[in-house]
């Protein structure tokens, strides 16, 4: 392992020797290279082996693999609820068409003057919906219409609500991987 290491990280210093001597601007010694970098994934996957070892890493993939199903069907429900209201807020937010900005406008936050709207189509509403939903709330993009107001809100606490249910599972599917582990260990 001691050499793949080496042979992982002789590229950098390669290219930094290159560079020093003022060769390293060109482009085919970066890709005669790159086959050396490939080995910088080696010393990455090695963490995986520690699964083996590991009863808590182990216990982790035995409660995921119990829960695929439930989380497949959280990540259709997650996809569906981002679609829709999505699709709510931007038709909540879209505003009214303003000829000479050739965009459409919405009231700001104040509602003292007319804003270019963020949310300038369907796939655009699914960032607020996303940040939304899982709480993060960067602020970045915002309703600012009572319908938006509404939307939003209720997109926050159907993702509460849609992210609470597989933390359940997992944590039920947890304490019995928990549960068999230490079953085991006392028989031994």
């Amino acid at each position: 392992m001691e050499i793949v290491d080496l042979l992982a990280i002789l590229p950098f210093f390669v290219e930094l020797a290159l560079a020093a001597i003022g060769a390293g601007g060109e482009e085919g010694n970066a890709s005669s290279l790159a086959i050396l970098r490939v080995l910088r994934l080696g010393r990455v996957l090695r963490v995986f082996k520690l699964g083996r070892r590991s009863n808590g890493l182990r216990m982790i993939g035995n409660a995921l693999s119990r829960s695929v199903d439930a989380l497949l069907l959280t990540l259709f429900f997650v996809m569906l609820a981002v679609v829709v209201f999505g699709s709510l807020v931007f038709f909540a937010e879209q505003g009214t068409w303003d000829e000479q900005e050739g965009m459409f406008v919405r009231p700001n936050g104040l509602r003292t003057e007319e804003e270019p709207t963020p949310f300038t189509s369907i796939p655009h509403s699914f960032w607020y919906v996303i940040i939304s939903a899982t709480t993060a709330g960067y602020g970045d993009v915002v309703p600012t219409t009572t319908w938006g107001r509404l939307a939003g809100a209720v997109t926050v606490l159907g993702g509460v609500l849609l992210l609470a249910l597989p933390i359940s599972i997992l944590g039920s599917n947890f304490n019995q991987a928990y549960h068999e582990i230490t079953q085991r260990q006392q028989q031994r």
